[in-house]
């Protein structure tokens, strides 16, 4: 019992104290989430993954593997959510609503730091793997499901144009593959720009909980977050086994698919309204539930 304690005491009570900051901006101030969240996602978010591209994307990192695998539990995250939601008649905009928070896994504003902090410096390179490849996958999959709520396929898909994190992954693959480097005075102030984006993640996270209505369908918030907390983690366990994945990097893919929904989902289903209150309701219920979870899955995988 105190094992367990102390790594949620070690782990995760530091990402709580840092939303809890945003949840008391959000009482005691008129500063609206739509506003920060409208920062994140045009310049903080772009930044972000072209510094984690610049800094963590080695030779040496299995990320073809690890790609596949991520990009898979996702997905079948999000395909076990949708046939539930399907089954039990829910509409369009319901499920697509249901599925944002179980495939967009907060691997970023608190995957990262509940890495460093497990596995430390080694761990965090295969942990930013997987946060970049999420990322992508939140900005890609994730807009062309929160469109998809009112739009057609079509405009989903165009919307995709649009998207400045999409560029932000484009020049940073140009620059991996070329060599080339940014000018100093405009490297430093995309990584000033990108250290910024995970402590403005975890305000607007704590933001969100504040205005979060957990009188929502309470049928389709346990699915969500059953999806996300206990399915994410035995899906990616199944799939890096098959593909032989073990030891560290198989470690960290785990405890980051066990994170809960990500605060993507809420910036993604407010900018296409795609039923934003309930989304918030199940990020707030699976991150409040979070610390239950990954306490003892933490406790397993460094057994």
């Amino acid at each position: 019992m105190f094992d367990l304690l102390n790594i949620f005491f070690e782990n995760l009570l530091p990402i709580f104290l840092a939303a809890a900051a945003g949840y008391v901006l959000s009482w005691k101030t008129d500063l609206e989430a739509r506003h920060v969240s409208k920062v994140l996602f045009y310049i903080f978010s772009p930044a972000l993954v072209f510094t984690l591209i610049q800094r963590y994307i080695t030779p040496e990192i299995p990320l073809l593997r690890m790609a596949v695998i991520t990009i898979a539990t996702m997905l079948l995250v999000a395909l076990l959510v949708f046939l539930i939601g399907k089954a039990l008649g829910y509409s369009r905009e319901m499920t697509m609503a249901m599925v944002l928070p179980a495939m967009l896994l907060n691997t970023g504003n608190m995957g990262i730091p509940v890495t460093l902090f497990v596995f430390g410096e080694e761990g965090l390179a295969y942990g930013t793997v997987v946060t970049i490849i999420t990322v992508i996958m939140s900005y890609s999959a994730g807009v062309i499901v929160a469109s998809l709520g009112k739009a057609d396929i079509k405009t989903s898909l165009l919307s995709l144009v649009k998207l400045p994190m999409l560029y932000g992954v484009l020049l940073a693959v140009v620059m991996y593959f070329t060599g080339w480097s940014l000018p100093l005075p405009v490297g430093r102030a995309v990584d000033l720009m990108a250290d910024a984006a995970i402590p403005t993640m975890l305000v607007l996270l704590g933001m969100q909980l504040q205005k979060a209505n957990l009188r929502e369908n309470i049928r389709a918030l346990f699915i969500s977050t059953s999806a996300r907390l206990v399915a994410g983690p035995l899906i990616m366990l199944g799939l890096s086994s098959l593909a032989g994945m073990t030891g560290l990097v198989q470690q960290v893919s785990i405890l980051q698919a066990g994170m809960p929904g990500a605060v993507t989902a809420t910036v993604l289903a407010t900018e296409y309204d795609t039923n934003p209150e309930f989304v918030t309701a199940a990020i707030t219920i699976a991150t409040v539930l979070s610390p239950f979870t990954l306490t003892p899955l933490i406790w397993l995988l460094t057994a």
